[in-house]
């Protein structure tokens, strides 16, 4: 910078920059912070590599166009009930595609901002340990399927570290874990089976320890967080609740043998998706419902999820938040597992289990001396 320049810039404004530049220099000297913005800079270049190779599905496609096309009405109060999920991605899809912006570029921005976002959580946010925050963002859900498809999960994503971030102090700010949770009911119809068993362990928590009165007169920061909560939740509930009219796909006549029931669903929950979402690779891209495999098949699943599931129970039980795991994937798997005998794909519900299973890891280890600032 020129003298003349210098001159020119009051000395409160250069020293403030002196500072700003030194605590920048000073955070950067640092070899881990080199090594979250390497991971933060080389997840971004991949998703953005993918992307330009990635043609759309026809529902994210159909997402861009109901944001664009329909009216506030039709898109706020209408289209919910036939899609199954709240309208806040469509709403963020809405301010690209009515300023004109093309197609691919929209979308996909939209995407990219919201998959960045969730990694620069894990990375820098998040009390993951610090193998964790680097593998993380390179597996397939988190740069696939979260990263480069363009759906709401990396906002859902977004919202389960925002939850396990502000558990912790969750006495102390309340509305920051009922942020979060609000967050996650917008996202989807399953943040909201999600929120409703992360609240539920979080009221349970209080009654256990204070009893009704501290419940209801405990705090009130908690009190009018948990109603907000049950508000939210009740009218994303009735908003996507299905019309009488939305179309039925009839898959059971499609079946060429009679569909599993609900409780044989809700085993595949506990038995198979753990499994499948990490180590093997026996269902297809296919409805759960119409999933095959032989005897040898569900009894290796089931081996491996049953060993997962002693790890999981494990660490949440020595960490006092066993009911943390369990509740909201239990609710997950008894209300989603009829519904998924007709309308979820497979992958879906290996996302859905990456919910429950990140919650619980980032919350869990949120309690140990991996927790940084």
């Amino acid at each position: 910078m020129s003298s003349a320049v210098e001159e020119s810039v009051p000395i409160s404004r250069r020293s403030t920059d002196a500072r700003r530049t030194y605590r920048i220099r000073q955070w950067l000297a640092v070899p881990k912070n080199l090594l979250h913005v390497g991971v933060l800079t080389a997840y971004t270049a991949v998703v953005i590599t993918v992307m330009c190779f990635h043609e759309p599905w026809f529902d994210e496609a159909q997402a861009w166009l109901m944001a664009r096309d329909c009216s506030w009405h039709d898109l706020l109060l209408v289209r919910p009930h036939y899609e199954g999920h709240p309208p806040f991605w469509w709403l963020l899809l809405a301010i690209p595609a009515r300023l004109g912006v093309p197609y691919e570029w929209g979308l996909k921005g939209v995407q990219l901002i919201t998959a960045v976002f969730l990694v620069w959580l894990l990375v820098f946010r998040s009390g993951l340990p610090e193998v964790l925050r680097i593998i993380l963002p390179f597996t397939y859900f988190v740069c696939y399927q979260d990263g480069v498809t363009s759906r709401p999960y990396a906002l859902m994503m977004a919202a389960m570290v925002l939850t396990g971030i502000s558990w912790r102090n969750r006495d102390d700010h309340p509305w920051r874990l009922a942020g979060s949770l609000v967050l996650l009911c917008l996202c989807s119809a399953y943040g909201v089976i999600l929120a409703g068993g992360i609240t539920m362990v979080w009221v349970w928590r209080v009654w256990r320890q204070r009893g009704i009165r501290g419940v209801l007169m405990g705090s009130k920061p908690c009190l009018a967080g948990w109603l907000v909560l049950l508000a939210v939740g009740l009218g994303i509930t009735a908003l996507i609740w299905p019309k009488p009219n939305t179309y039925d796909s009839g898959l059971d006549l499609l079946a060429d043998s009679p569909l599993p029931s609900v409780w044989q669903m809700v085993l595949r929950f506990w038995l198979c998706l753990p499994s499948e979402t990490m180590f093997t690779s026996v269902f297809s891209d296919s409805m759960l419902s119409f999933v095959s495999a032989s005897a040898w098949e569900w009894m290796m699943m089931a081996v491996i999820s049953g060993l997962m599931w002693a790890v999981f129970v494990h660490l949440a039980y020595r960490r006092g938040e066993l009911g943390l795991l369990l509740v909201p994937y239990a609710m997950m798997c008894v209300l989603g597992a009829d519904i998924s005998r007709f309308i979820m794909w497979e992958s879906s519900w290996g996302i859905s289990f990456w919910c429950c299973v990140r919650c619980a890891e980032i919350v869990l280890w949120a309690w140990t001396t991996f927790r940084r600032g």
